[in-house]
């Protein structure tokens, strides 16, 4: 549980949980920009790298999309500029 719970401790934690498969746990973890990923993800291979053997990362970046229209004054309400809603 000691492994696990640098993970379940961590301040952004969203999950972490038990696969059954080739690879024994996931978590997800949310993280601001690459360079605090990093810092998580170094200092975690530091302290839990010899008990790893595999690894798989996946980065989800949410990115908003504007309409053209945020040029015009206030034609438009705000809601109506956001492409992906």
């Amino acid at each position: 549980m000691r492994k696990v719970g640098y993970l379940v401790e961590y301040r952004n934690s969203w999950s972490v949980y038990s696969i059954i498969g080739p690879f024994d746990l996931g978590s997800v973890l949310w993280i601001k920009n690459i360079y605090e990923f990093y810092k998580v993800y170094d200092n975690l291979l530091d302290r839990y790298g010899k008990y790893i053997s595999q690894k798989i990362v996946s980065v989800y970046v949410q990115a908003d999309e504007y309409e053209k229209t945020y040029l015009v004054t206030d034609k438009y309400e705000k809601s109506d500029r956001r492409v992906n809603k």
